[in-house]
């Protein structure tokens, strides 16, 4: 009996082993990867070494395109099949490889749908900045922003820019936000800018907006 001892220790030392992973692939690559709702550390191309096989809920997410959720069955190779695996695993000397490929397309997302992924920003602080701020970028900003987010309450403080703001670039802003958030009630202030502005560049953003205003009702 003594004689097998040295036996078994040797087939164990010489055992072989499986090595599990999926490897998961986007186009375009730097996808963040979540794997049953646990983010991974490192973006797509990715190896995730798994311990059993059965379902997986890989999720990839990239500024600019549409999230990816799929629902993925990670089946067992003919060498993990009961009993076979015990043989695989334990007395064969070979390394078998269990690697799953998931390659996705990532489709790039609307405008409506990066405006929808975006926070929405604190209107008050907009207003602020619209008006306020000494940055006439930052003024800018704040004009889009308003007409991005669809911020109602910003119609007020769009109209006074639009009349009153010393840049050019935050009065055309302006008109392009009210043209976007006001519908008719902008057209008294897009016929003044129109009127009486000094820039072109302004007075040309009140004709745009004028000529579409039936369809902003």
């Amino acid at each position: 009996m003594s004689a097998v001892y040295p036996v078994l220790i040797a087939a164990l030392a010489l055992s072989g082993c499986v090595k599990r992973a999926l490897l998961i692939e986007s186009s375009p690559p730097g996808a963040a990867v979540q794997i049953n709702g646990h983010p991974l550390n490192h973006a797509t191309p990715v190896t995730y070494e798994f311990v059993t096989h059965g379902p997986y809920t890989i999720t990839l997410s990239k500024s600019g395109f549409r999230e990816i959720r799929a629902r993925e069955w990670v089946r067992a190779p003919w060498h993990q099949w009961m009993p076979l695996d015990f043989v695989t695993e334990l007395l064969l000397p070979i390394t078998f490889d269990d690697q799953h490929r998931f390659a996705y397309t990532l489709q790039p997302a609307t405008p409506a749908e990066r405006v929808a992924a975006e926070p929405t920003p604190d209107v008050q602080d907009l207003l602020v900045r619209a008006r306020g701020a000494g940055d006439p970028a930052q003024r800018r900003e704040a004009c889009v922003l308003l007409a991005r987010h669809h911020l109602q309450a910003g119609i007020t403080t769009l109209q006074a820019v639009a009349r009153q703001d010393a840049d050019a670039g935050v009065r055309a802003s302006a008109v392009q936000a009210l043209r976007v958030l006001a519908g008719r009630e902008a057209v008294p202030t897009l016929i003044a800018a129109l009127r009486e502005d000094p820039d072109p560049s302004v007075r040309w953003q009140a004709a745009a907006a004028l000529e579409a205003a039936p369809a902003l009702e």
